[in-house]
């Protein structure tokens, strides 16, 4: 369709997570490496979180 916006992206980069959350990277990599993150996949080099994950991990720390 003309004038349509992308669709968003499946995935987010740790960087672009911890800054739509409004953490810092290292407190986010803190918080995977004590087990304490969302779900992560390895694509290579890089390290994502599936948009769909990183909603769920929210919204389960929220009603804790």
């Amino acid at each position: 369709m003309a004038g349509s916006l992308p669709p968003e992206p499946l995935t987010l980069s740790l960087d672009d997570l911890a800054a739509s959350i409004g953490v810092s990277r290292r407190h986010l990599h803190q918080l995977l490496a004590r087990g304490e993150g969302p779900p992560t996949i390895r694509l290579g080099r890089r390290r994502l979180v599936r948009r769909e994950a990183a909603d769920a991990w929210l919204k389960a720390r929220e009603a804790a």
